[in-house]
């Protein structure tokens, strides 16, 4: 039961929100409620957030998750079925397992039924760093309930099953101006559910609850500012532009009809501003993005991701901006920023790469 005092608290802070340019009609009784549940763990957020080594981006997506769990718009468990939900995302995380953010289950007796399963994320395309999550966290759930849940008494002394219309979830902040899109690489049976807030909102009351210095009035740091989709559309442009310059440079060294290698050297191009020139060192870039594949992870895809915002660029990122920007037009300007932006993330989320002498430094951009 939340108290007056934190009810209080939390109409305050709507009526800030209420008077800022990132409030979007509708949904203010349930925002107001979800505002005081945030409050009240507003420490456990503030923790989550001041980590250090914490990224923006991992801050952005775990308030969405907490604005999530509040939600009116998604199916509620009853507090024993919640109970038994966390016990599993909790047994599925304990043994390294993808788990989803939501499990839905429906208790009759003795019977428990599975009836649907949710991930949140912040934006659609943000599924695209991990490609294969929502195909194997339903997959996992699956496998507890053919093979057994062996540490817990639910399953000894229930009979657990899944749901004959079983339902797959992507929980994303409310869209503003058009409906999200998944893209193509989603799992077939999986559908869209918007909560009440847009994520402009949830950076507002992000900054709100922490109490930090509101962003600048910058609407492309929500990466809401432009259609992802002609983001994608601009990096896949200049992928095809630096995929033509790679042929013509290895030619003469290594198969390069082979499109994975094609592309193991786009992307280590992009990220390291650099090329092998021997085949021993080819080998080494080769075994490193083998290992970024064991994460589950495609380089390719990250980069076509939008970044979770847009990075103060220093000097040598200028001049690439510069050169990028004779493919932009005035409806993508911000393209070329977000391009060299998300660049700096996907550096720090993939392995340390290998260290050979056998290679020429080469500003890529410059021979678009």
């Amino acid at each position: 039961m939340i108290s007056r005092s934190i009810q209080a608290e939390a109409k305050k802070i709507f009526e800030k929100l209420y008077q800022s340019k990132e409030y979007h009609n509708g949904f203010a009784t349930a925002k107001c409620c979800i505002i005081a549940n945030l409050f009240t763990l507003r420490d456990e957020l503030r923790v989550f957030a001041k980590t250090p080594g914490r990224r923006s981006y991992e801050i952005n997506g775990f308030f969405t998750e907490y604005c999530a769990r509040f939600s009116n718009q998604l199916p509620r468990n009853t507090p024993k079925a919640q109970n038994i939900s966390e016990a599993i995302i909790n047994y599925l995380q304990s043994r390294k397992l993808c788990n989803p953010d939501h499990i839905w289950i429906k208790i009759q007796g003795k019977r428990i039924t599975l009836t649907g399963i949710g991930e949140v994320k912040s934006h659609p395309l943000n599924m695209i760093r991990k490609p294969t999550q929502l195909f194997l966290q339903e997959k996992h759930v699956r496998n507890l309930i053919k093979y057994g849940y062996t540490n817990s008494a639910v399953f000894k002394h229930h009979r657990v099953i899944l749901a004959k219309k079983f339902a797959r979830y992507i929980i994303l902040p409310r869209s503003i101006k058009a409906p999200h899109v998944l893209p193509a690489s989603t799992p077939l049976g999986w559908e869209i559910k918007e909560i009440e807030f847009t994520f402009p909102e949830i950076i507002f009351l992000k900054n709100l609850l922490l109490d930090e210095v509101p962003l600048p009035d910058n609407p492309s740091q929500y990466i809401l500012g432009y259609s992802p989709q002609k983001y994608q559309f601009f990096v896949g442009n200049i992928m095809t532009r630096i995929e033509k310059i790679i042929i013509s440079f290895f030619q003469n060294l290594l198969p390069v009809h082979k499109k994975d290698i094609r592309n193991t050297l786009i992307v280590w191009n992009l990220l390291w501003n650099s090329l092998p020139t021997n085949s021993e060192s080819i080998n080494l870039i080769t075994r490193w993005m083998h290992e970024v594949k064991q994460q589950h992870l495609c380089p390719l895809a990250l980069l076509s991701a939008p970044p979770s915002s847009l990075t103060e660029l220093d000097e040598k990122e200028n001049a690439s901006r510069n050169c990028l920007m004779r493919y932009a037009t005035p409806d993508t300007a911000l393209f070329a920023h977000a391009l060299l932006s998300r660049l700096r993330e996907v550096r720090q989320e993939l392995p340390p790469p290998p260290i050979f002498s056998e290679k020429q430094d080469i500003e890529i951009f410059t021979l678009l």
